[in-house]
């Protein structure tokens, strides 16, 4: 994904903000990070890593390469 692509969706999706976290959507479901990660399938809420991007929703919240790796895999 290029560069400005990111950044227009971290601006779009939390206005820059790292600690976003967004929800619930209609499902339930929370979003987290720059990227607003949804944590359905992409993290896991427990203390343990998990889901498609096999980290914790926690961890997108402090982590921007973290964040960054998830929302790579999930554009894959």
């Amino acid at each position: 994904m290029a560069m400005h692509h990111r950044v227009c969706i971290v601006e779009a999706e939390s206005s820059r903000h790292t600690f976003a976290i967004g929800g619930p959507d209609e499902d339930g479901s929370f979003d987290y990070g720059l990227f607003q990660i949804n944590d359905r399938y992409w993290c896991n809420n427990g203390s343990n890593p998990g889901k498609g991007c096999n980290v914790r929703c926690r961890d997108l919240s402090d982590d921007i390469t973290t964040a960054s790796i998830c929302a790579k895999t999930i554009y894959k």
